[in-house]
């Protein structure tokens, strides 16, 4: 059995989006305003149909992480913190899934187990009280020995294929929480990283209109600008004529 259906892979985005949304201020929306937005999410929602579900989840889990990283300003902290008790969140409800799921299985196998020793009994019971041969008991008897074989061997197959399948599924999910954090990893340093370049750059303007400029950053000199000052400096350098009036 497959452990990644379309409905529990929208489960990580729908949960995510939930934590992310949940500090933002709610915005108030009455009458047609209301009435449009339900209009757009349905013909989003049908445009979305067309989108083959592995690549629609995939989308929304790679929305969800860009979300929160949308304030280039947030506290990495924050979002780190948001991130880690989301994916805590959905483990610890899963794998409490995982495990009510093989406690039912245990229950279920302990009780048809039951049934068929209960069977088994009664059926004995009955043929021993119309008191067979002895050929009819050994050819009962080694009946018996055969249908109890191969149920119990039925049994040990069936709980070795559950055991194979949960195991299975149980790596797939921790797989796909592995690939989400790498996910998300990723754009954390890449966030951070552009924090602390954006961080340099505020220094350096603050440096730099510290020593006197007005700007932060000064501006390239034009190519236009640039010829203007190499004429200035072909001006031949010759002595100063004073300049004053014809009658002194």
């Amino acid at each position: 059995m497959k452990f990644f259906t379309p409905l529990f892979l929208g489960i990580f985005f729908v949960a995510l989006s939930v934590q992310g949304s949940s500090s933002e201020p709610k915005n108030e929306i009455k009458g047609n305003e209301e009435f449009s937005l339900e209009q757009d999410r349905k013909e989003l929602e049908q445009l979305r149909k067309d989108i083959p579900a592995d690549i629609r989840k995939k989308n929304d889990d790679l929305a969800f992480i860009l979300k929160l990283f949308e304030d280039p300003n947030r506290d990495a902290g924050k979002i780190r913190s948001e991130f880690n008790k989301t994916i805590n969140r959905l483990r610890k409800r899963k794998n409490k899934e995982f495990r009510r799921e093989r406690d039912e299985y245990k229950r279920e196998e302990k009780k048809k187990r039951k049934a068929f020793l209960a069977s088994t009994k009664k059926k004995r019971k009955e043929f021993l009280d119309s008191d067979p041969s002895t050929d009819s008991k050994k050819a009962f008897f080694e009946e018996e020995r055969t249908q109890r074989r191969i149920y119990f061997s039925d049994e040990r197959d069936k709980r070795k294929d559950f055991e194979s399948d949960y195991r299975a599924r149980k790596k797939d999910f921790n797989d796909f929480l592995k690939s989400k954090r790498d996910e998300f990893n990723d754009r954390y340093d890449q966030f951070r990283k552009a924090q602390r370049e954006r961080k340099e750059k505020k220094r350096e303007a603050a440096k730099y209109r510290a020593q006197g400029h007005l700007t932060g950053v000064p501006s390239p000199v034009s190519d236009k600008n640039k010829q203007y000052l190499k004429e200035f400096e072909q001006i031949p350098n010759k002595p100063a004529t004073v300049l004053k009036p014809e009658d002194e």
